[in-house]
């Protein structure tokens, strides 16, 4: 990377840390929580998880996201710990 575009990720990278810290002040002022808002298809992922039905959770995401066997095991893995 040229020292140019240093320059330019450095500043932007800046302006994001300071524009996260006045975010978080402005929560903590107002007493706002924040909580990031779900997929639709993990919300019912995570439901069929509820019910111990892992496999359809798997079909689930591969359907949704059109992905492989090995990496819809490894989101629906990842959904599980955080249940």
């Amino acid at each position: 990377m040229d020292p140019e575009s240093a320059t330019v990720i450095g500043e932007i990278s800046h302006r994001i840390s300071a524009l996260e810290k006045k975010i978080d002040f402005l929560f903590r002022h107002l007493k706002l929580e924040y909580e990031e808002e779900l997929e639709p298809y993990i919300i019912e992922v995570k439901a069929l998880l509820g019910q111990n039905k892992e496999t359809d959770a798997v079909k689930l995401v591969r359907n949704t996201l059109n992905c492989g066997l090995a990496e819809a095991n490894i989101i629906v893995q990842k959904l599980k710990t955080s249940i």
